[in-house]
């Protein structure tokens, strides 16, 4: 079926409006009659004519057994496969076989009318026209397909098919309608893979984006492609137990943080969803194997699907309701695994697929449900896909400067009235928009500035507030952290053997795709450098396993000095006086250094083993952001101090290099962290001496909330948990802080 040889008889984009005439005959006189003119021309028909009939034929056996073995119940892959294929060059070549397939699908007119409308083609600019010239470049038997608006198409497809008698007589109203539907099996998946293929080749080039939905037989596709991805949005969405009449209407988040024995399980967030993540879905897999760098697919195919896939994703958001919280939650899952993809081949094509904006502004529209569900699974939609998001400067500006810290956002979501949502848009700000890399942009200061003035701005009006209630003895704020839920809290716990679902499937078609030959060195390579670990960190795994960190404190201390030893570090040894002597002196041999071990991390919430309950009020400093940002921020801010030195060369020796400052003031911070904790109310004497340098100014509207305390405890707790994970990977081993691994931020614990 992809042999060339079977195309000759068909037109192409790249033929004028005639027929193509691939035969052609030397002339051996320059006499000759039009009979023998007309005579050649009949015979290369005739010979086309033959090609057509044979393919066809043989197509429209296939199609027999096609509906066959897909009415079993079990089929094999390679004859899903199989199948899908044949079903494409069915539906391009064979009379009456598209007609078959599209009412088979039995779309809703409604879905047509949404593709019409976001294609924004305008019937007044000579659309029939431009539908009529476009059919000539597809086979005849797609001819009756082409339409330029919604009303004649539905109108054709309510009439019954004129379709020749061998097709006829196949029994399509079998069992094989479901897989065919995009249930069941990978037929309908296979089927648009190379339905694409077949229409990059016949569309021309040159041909706007827009316009491309006007090709005869396509929109029916998309649309069926819309219906499958709603389906995927809405019936797993769908709670999957028994209605009660007596139980609650809607349960989210918010009822579950009322009680601590509150279940989980109790969301009503399907239970499919719970068994298939999202990586498993077929759309997801159809557009990782068709965009993916191993592709054997011809480049313009794969840029026609994306182009068309990203728009039946933007026609699937429009419709979403923004108060439907589970489908919202599910479109996230879905965007959370098509953005990486689409975006990693937008940079191997040099051409933006993606619409940023539109999507950020999808994000925006969520947030307005104020639901806390919805909320959370923004944040960790932003959390999880950060890297990819911010790769360019204009995306980056939008998402921190123009929405995160906006501040119509930052200071409701900052003294949000639920802990949960808090502990994620804090976690977000810490471990994303205040992280510091090295080498920042004049972007980044921008961005680690306005966060830093965002937080002063609380602290204001915390000190405010304060001094206010103290002066007319009332109520201050409470400063006492909560945690995320009754009972748990969010910890960063290692994840040795991370499984990721995109690796389990490899293609539809093929079972090993041809990897390039720099890949395979490339492995190679990596292969040999891991190939012999060192012989103490085989047995660390072994002590995390088996308990061998729980000891005293005096046993973890030695345990980690000795890890630290072991990872390449130099301490002092003792001579046999007692005296201490430089390590590596001039006699001593070198060790080599241990190499960087990257490992994976996860938040993850927890249940708490003694909850203290209440919680008790901290003792507030002025907010920061983590060590290295904000020492990056203070430089910035008090440039008048390199007036004291000769040269910038001097300066920067004084203050140290970036990581040096930032690992002596990360230990100062923590156990500035430790007195905190042990410290409860600031004494009465103390704190009437801080508030007499207030100056309490008027309300501040925006940043003005009973949760203000709260939100700054909070922010200290996830400060100093980011600079403690910092310092601890620093000391085993990491060489700098931007290879210091980012604990990922899901929302696993609300799917079980």
């Amino acid at each position: 079926m992809t042999r060339p040889e079977w195309k000759v008889p068909f037109p192409s984009s790249q033929s004028s409006t005639s027929s193509p005439r691939p035969l052609k005959h030397a002339s051996t006189s320059v006499s000759e009659s039009s009979e023998t003119s007309s005579g050649s021309e009949f015979l290369i028909e005739s010979v086309h004519h033959n090609i057509r009939n044979i393919f066809t034929q043989n197509l429209i056996t296939q199609m027999a057994f096609v509906v066959d073995r897909m009415s079993l119940r079990h089929t094999p892959a390679s004859l899903v496969a199989f199948c899908g294929k044949a079903c494409a060059y069915a539906f391009f070549f064979c009379p009456g076989l598209a007609d078959i397939f599209i009412r088979l699908w039995n779309t809703s007119p409604s879905i047509y009318r949404r593709i019409y409308a976001e294609s924004g083609i305008d019937r007044n600019l000579g659309t029939r026209s431009i539908t009529q010239e476009l059919a000539q470049n597809f086979p005849s038997a797609l001819h009756s397909l082409a339409f330029h608006s919604h009303g004649p198409l539905v109108r054709y497809l309510r009439q019954k098919p004129d379709v020749p008698v061998t097709v006829a007589q196949i029994p399509w109203q079998s069992p094989w309608v479901s897989r065919w539907c995009g249930r069941d099996t990978d037929l309908f998946f296979v089927f648009v893979k190379y339905i694409h293929v077949l229409y990059a080749d016949y569309l021309p080039h040159d041909m706007e984006d827009t316009k491309r939905i006007l090709a005869p037989g396509l929109l029916p596709i998309h649309a069926q492609l819309l219906v499958v991805l709603e389906e995927t949005l809405y019936k797993q969405s769908v709670p999957q137990v028994p209605e009660n009449p007596h139980a609650a209407a809607a349960i989210t988040f918010d009822d579950f943080i009322e009680g601590a024995d509150a279940s989980v399980s109790t969301l009503p967030l399907g239970i499919a969803n719970s068994h298939r993540s999202m990586a498993e879905n077929r759309l997801v897999i159809l557009l990782r194997d068709f965009l993916s760098e191993s592709s054997v697919e011809p480049n313009h195919a794969r840029l026609l699907y994306a182009q068309s896939f990203c728009r039946v994703m933007k026609i699937a958001a429009r419709r979403t309701s923004l108060f439907d919280h589970n489908t919202c939650f599910l479109l996230c899952d879905f965007i959370e695994e098509a953005i990486p993809i689409i975006s990693r081949y937008s940079q191997f094509t040099g051409m933006e697929v993606f619409e940023w904006k539109f999507w950020l502004d999808v994000c925006r529209q969520m947030m307005q449900s104020h639901n806390s569900l919805t909320e959370v699974r923004v944040f960790s939609l932003f959390f999880s896909i950060w890297n990819t998001w911010v790769a360019t400067e204009e995306r980056k500006a939008d998402l921190c400067l123009g929405y995160l810290l906006h501040e119509s956002l930052f200071y409701i979501y900052f003294n949000h009235w639920s802990p949960m949502v808090r502990a994620y848009f804090h976690r977000l700000l810490c471990w994303r928009v205040g992280r510091y890399n090295g080498e920042p942009s004049p972007l980044d200061s921008t961005i680690y500035e306005t966060l830093s003035n965002r937080l002063q701005r609380v602290w204001s009006y915390y000190l405010s507030f304060q001094a206010k209630a103290e002066t007319e003895a009332t109520a201050p704020l409470s400063s006492a952290p909560c945690t995320p839920a009754p009972g748990r809290r969010i910890i960063i716990i290692r994840c040795d053997n991370p499984l990721s679902p995109s690796e389990l499937f490899v293609s539809f078609d093929r079972v090993i795709p041809p990897a390039s030959s720099e890949q395979s060195s490339r492995n190679s390579i990596d292969a040999d450098s891991e190939a012999q670990p060192p012989q103490r960190r085989r047995w660390s795994i072994l002590k995390s396993m088996f308990g061998g960190s729980s000891r005293s404190s005096g046993d973890g201390n030695s345990s980690s000095d000795e890890s630290d030893l072991s990872d390449g570090g130099t301490v002092p040894e003792k001579n046999a006086d007692g005296q201490c002597r430089p390590p590596n002196g001039v006699g001593d041999a070198i060790r080599p250094k241990t190499p960087h071990q990257p490992y994976s991390f996860k938040f993850s919430l927890e249940w708490m083993d003694r909850p203290q309950w209440p919680s008790r009020n901290k003792r507030l400093f002025t907010p920061c952001l983590p060590v290295a940002a904000q020492l990056h921020v203070q430089r910035r801010q008090s440039p008048a101090r390199m007036s004291d030195y000769d040269t910038a060369s001097d300066y920067e020796s004084e203050i140290g290099t970036e990581d040096t400052r930032s690992s002596s003031y990360r230990e100062k911070s923590i156990r500035d962290e430790q007195l905190k904790e042990s410290d409860t109310v600031v004494p009465t004497s103390e704190k009437a001496s801080s508030i007499q340098d207030i100056k309490i100014t008027g309300p501040d509207n925006l940043a003005a909330s009973k949760y203000a305390g709260r939100a700054l405890a909070e922010w200290a707790q996830v400060v100093s948990e980011c600079d403690s994970f910092f310092a601890r990977r620093r000391d085993e081993g990491v060489p700098c802080d931007g290879m210091v691994e980012t604990p990922t931020l899901g929302v696993e614990s609300f799917r079980k």
